[in-house]
């Protein structure tokens, strides 16, 4: 069982221990990005990561991962390319470019393609009531859209 984690002097507690103290990471302000010095910091870093919210839904990606959304992107097709603006977070293994609350869409966006929607498997959830004989069955077949992180573009 996970206990909730705390903060402490700097230091993160808990479940989160292993990742060591919040000041580890040095955080750039994307007020005072410049083109060559902070962002110049990011973009030769060796692998970025990304987290991108879509429909209220936050999911940490990096390029050329393959992401299952649980539900059905409107409006979209197959082979369709989508531009994903609203990332709250740009990092490499030392930097961290935080927005507050969305990074700026010229500063950092990110490449997506639609490359499946696909449905789970049929699915009856059986409900009952105790000392009753009523017995409801609730079927599901969700849709779900796949898609292929591209490119992460920095600026």
């Amino acid at each position: 069982m996970l206990r909730s984690s705390f903060l402490q002097n700097g230091k993160l507690f808990g479940a989160r221990r292993l990742l060591g103290t919040l000041a580890s990471v040095p955080r750039l302000n994307p007020d005072s990005l410049t083109k060559t010095a902070d962002v110049g910091r990011l973009k030769s870093a060796p692998s970025l990561y990304a987290a991108v919210h879509i429909y209220k839904q936050r999911f940490l990606v990096t390029p050329g991962d393959q992401l299952t959304l649980p539900f059905r992107l409107t409006n979209v097709k197959l082979g369709d390319r989508l531009k994903l603006n609203r990332l709250t977070q740009v990092g490499s293994q030392d930097y961290v470019l935080q927005g507050d609350p969305f990074i700026d869409p010229s500063k950092a966006w990110l490449e997506a393609t639609v490359i499946e929607e696909t449905k789970e498997p049929f699915r009856v959830l059986t409900k009952k009531k105790q000392r009753n004989r009523k017995v409801s069955h609730i079927a599901s077949k969700h849709v779900y859209t796949v898609l292929r992180i591209g490119d992460l573009h920095l600026n």
